[in-house]
């Protein structure tokens, strides 16, 4: 039975209302009440909300408390959901299978094409070839040879056998002070070292030996030991320079009086003429050296051994100097030359007391020259190139397995002329033009690389490596491919 007698809809009209029982969907009122069911599964519509509320009888109730016959469903407000244009767009796009068929197609294509370009671009950034050849190598005999350096010749010469040359000198002088340890009567003269000038006039003026020297200090006299010359002053402009010469002079008498400090001295000789003023002499060390009686002395074995001792240090930083003085290119690899007759040193000097002097500390000195004659390396290579290759050959001499020992070195020092003999074996290879070779195989498959390779009688062996491995010819760039011979 009907809940309500009253306003009972049978149609739908009341779905179609704001809200149920009246009420608007934007009042927050809680659940709505929609449909009424009964137990039978019957769905009693709602009729108009009423103007009153209901009252309720309070007589005994209707249904039994205990067995409610409705049941009320609750149903949450919705919102219409609206898809923007785009979405639903595509939702129809979706729907159409031979769009998403094509689409698919044109994907695949697209990427199997970005890759095949990718190889490409990436096979001609990176694509490179390297040739690892070995190259025949033979071995010549040289009959022994004459091979001369002239510092005058300008040119090799392949009919004398003659080769430009370079002349080096070095000098080196070593002085050393040594103590005498040996004591014993004597009876000696003092010596020293004085300077002569020459003021008064350009002409050299000779001075024989035993010429006069007197101290303006204590007027004693010294002698020459030697003849000497003395150079002509030099004129600039109103101006004499004196020309001079360093020169040792003795005492004239035996005795420790002689052995005076520094002085100016002149020549006796020339007194009263106007030479008198224009030589003179001044010494810038003591005398020493004047001994009559017992005292220290220096012994000719001393003296030796002194002596050795200072032209061995002469004659050895002479050598050095010399050394210091080869320029780059010249003489062979190393300077054995110059220590078996390619140079000479001479010690062109040495100063010393006498045996027997009466000196507590005595002094040597001595002067070397150490002179050579260089060649360049590149000259005698190529004067051994035109004996032994024939013209027009592309073999060359290898010289890091060449080796050269010159033997029956001699330098004449007068005439600045070196000269010694070869006779060993040279080791020829052929020259490899890598740029030509390059052009050759540029552009040209692995195999038709070997081909070219293989037709060359000079290799004995060739590699030809290209990378990245999917790369089948050799980049026609030059710059890309790279060579490498052995020996």
């Amino acid at each position: 039975m009907p809940l309500f007698s009253k306003n009972v809809e049978t149609n739908n009209e009341f779905r179609k209302r704001p809200g149920l029982l009246g009420l608007n969907r934007e009042q927050k009122s809680g659940p709505v009440l929609r449909d009424v069911v009964s137990k039978g599964g019957n769905i009693i519509k709602l009729g108009e909300p009423l103007k009153k509320p209901v009252e309720v009888s309070k007589g005994p109730p209707v249904f039994s408390a205990a067995k409610p016959i409705l049941e009320i469903k609750k149903e949450v407000p919705y919102r219409k959901l609206e898809l923007p244009q785009k979405n639903v767009l595509i939702s129809n796009l979706a729907k159409r299978p031979d769009f998403i068929r094509k689409m698919r197609s044109v994907s695949i294509i697209g990427s199997v094409l970005l890759f095949i370009v990718s190889v490409a671009l990436f096979s001609f950034a990176f694509s490179r070839a390297r040739l690892t050849i070995r190259v025949k190598i033979i071995t010549v005999p040289l009959a022994e040879t004459v091979i001369t350096v002239d510092p005058k010749a300008t040119a090799v010469n392949i009919n004398t056998k003659r080769l430009p040359g370079l002349y080096i000198e070095a000098t080196k002088s070593v002085v050393k002070n040594f103590e005498a340890k040996t004591v014993g009567y004597t009876e000696s003269r003092a010596r020293g070292m004085i300077t002569i000038f020459n003021n008064f006039g350009t002409s050299p003026q000779t001075l024989i030996k035993t010429t006069r020297f007197e101290s303006k200090l204590t007027g004693l006299v010294f002698r020459l030991q030697e003849t000497i010359t003395v150079p002509g002053a030099v004129k600039q402009g109103d101006k004499l320079i004196p020309g001079s010469i360093k020169t040792e002079v003795v005492a004239d008498e035996i005795g420790e009086k002689y052995n005076i400090v520094s002085d100016d001295f002149v020549i006796p000789a020339f007194k009263g003429s106007p030479r008198y003023q224009g030589f003179y002499a001044k010494s810038h060390d003591a005398f020493r050296g004047g001994l009559k009686g017992a005292g220290a002395i220096v012994t000719a074995d001393e003296l030796k051994k002194a002596e050795e001792e200072v032209t061995a240090k002469a004659f050895e930083e002479a050598r050095k100097e010399l050394d210091s003085k080869i320029p780059p290119g010249y003489m062979l690899r190393n300077k054995d030359m110059l220590r078996k007759g390619g140079s000479v040193i001479k010690i062109t000097k040495v100063s010393k007391p006498r045996a027997g002097e009466a000196v507590r500390t005595f002094t040597v000195a001595a002067d070397a020259v150490a002179s050579a004659t260089l060649f360049k390396e590149d000259d005698l290579y190529l004067l051994l190139s035109k004996l032994v290759i024939k013209e027009g050959s592309r073999e060359s001499i290898l010289k890091q397995k060449t080796d050269i020992n010159p033997t029956q070195t001699n330098f004449d020092f007068d005439n600045r002329l070196l000269t010694f003999n070869i006779g060993d074996n040279l080791v020829l290879s052929y020259d490899i033009d890598q740029e030509r070779l390059k052009n050759e195989i540029g552009g040209k498959s692995k195999s038709e690389a070997e081909d070219i390779l293989r037709d060359r009688p000079e290799f004995t062996g060739f590699v030809v490596e290209i990378s990245p491995f999917w790369v089948k010819k050799v980049p026609s760039n030059p710059k890309k491919v790279d060579i490498k011979v052995e020996l």
